[in-house]
């Protein structure tokens, strides 16, 4: 799925490791590929995981309840604490949340909803490393509007 709908994410090495009721987990490990001049990884490689991590588990609610839904990053910012290197872990958390956002766009289709997703990012070590919170966006379409 990541190299056919996300191909900058595959080529940038995002790995999806779990998704279910509970978190989202995608990691990253630095490589030749997404590393900056500081032999780190790339800040937009961080944030580009940091939003997957928290917008994945709404995208699987949305198909999975067959609705006809838009959702989109309104917002996006990041905290780095420590250099990005090796593998890191990016979770979130809060999925259950995040969900009934989705199904309270679905009851109010004239306001939407919006959420904002915290994801968490972790070193081997087990240091954080980053936070990226991404503004989530979430609106039902009427039955005649199409899906781009």
């Amino acid at each position: 799925m990541i190299f056919r709908r996300l191909p900058l994410a595959w080529l940038a090495g995002l790995q999806l490791q779990s998704c279910d009721d509970l978190k989202c987990t995608i990691s990253l490990r630095h490589g030749w590929l997404n590393q900056n001049p500081f032999r780190s990884i790339y800040f937009a490689a961080l944030m580009m995981a940091g939003e997957m991590a928290g917008g994945l588990p709404a995208l699987l609610h949305i198909r999975k309840r067959g609705y006809n839904s838009a959702m989109l990053v309104t917002q996006i910012e990041a905290s780095f604490y420590k250099k990005a290197v090796g593998r890191i872990t990016f979770r979130f958390e809060e999925v259950a949340a995040m969900r009934a956002a989705v199904d309270a766009a679905q009851l109010s289709p004239d306001q939407g909803a919006t959420y904002l997703a915290i994801t968490r990012a972790y070193n081997e070590r087990g240091d954080k490393i980053a936070e990226v919170r991404a503004l989530w966006s979430f609106r039902a379409r009427n039955a005649d509007r199409r899906q781009n």
